[in-house]
């Protein structure tokens, strides 16, 4: 008859409280930080976004970040969720000239109230004269008029 036997556990006490969450062992410390560093950090991200809020372009946001372009649009293509946040602190500083545009039109400044409506009621205000023909459609110069000083109508 063949005798079955258990075997026994050989793992220390010790060594189980070490992984779970006690002193790191020598061979945690040594692999703790291996791999590149991130391109990327927190700080960068933080500097990218005030960049943005005060209406920097793409390019100027990285050159205020310290980033290089492309990284930044690497960062983008795997952070859609950045991309969106990106576009809407761009759009803050659109909103925040229009609070102060409406606030120096509403305190009664003529030269704002002029401005406004140049640019947003071009029909009735607009200052640009357009140049066409009858009914909006290119002029014809197949037939030019020119006046010598003496009177003279010659056509063309």
């Amino acid at each position: 008859m063949t005798k079955i036997t258990k075997k026994k556990n050989t793992t220390n006490k010790a060594t189980k409280i070490k992984n779970k969450g006690g002193r790191p062992t020598n061979k945690e410390i040594r692999y703790k930080n291996v791999g590149r560093p991130k391109a990327i950090t927190k700080n960068h991200i933080q500097k990218l976004e005030e960049a943005f809020t005060r209406g920097y372009s793409d390019p100027q946001a990285c050159i205020y970040a310290d980033v290089k372009i492309s990284t930044f649009y690497d960062y983008c293509k795997a952070n859609p969720d950045f991309s969106d946040r990106k576009e809407e602190l761009k759009k803050r500083i659109d909103i925040k000239a229009k609070e102060v545009m409406i606030n120096q039109i509403e305190a009664g400044d003529k030269e704002s109230s002029k401005w406004w409506l140049e640019r947003k009621c071009k029909d009735e205000f607009s200052l640009r004269v357009e140049s066409t023909g009858k009914d909006g459609k290119d002029f014809d110069f197949t037939q030019l008029k020119i006046i010598n000083p003496s009177g003279e109508i010659k056509l063309k």
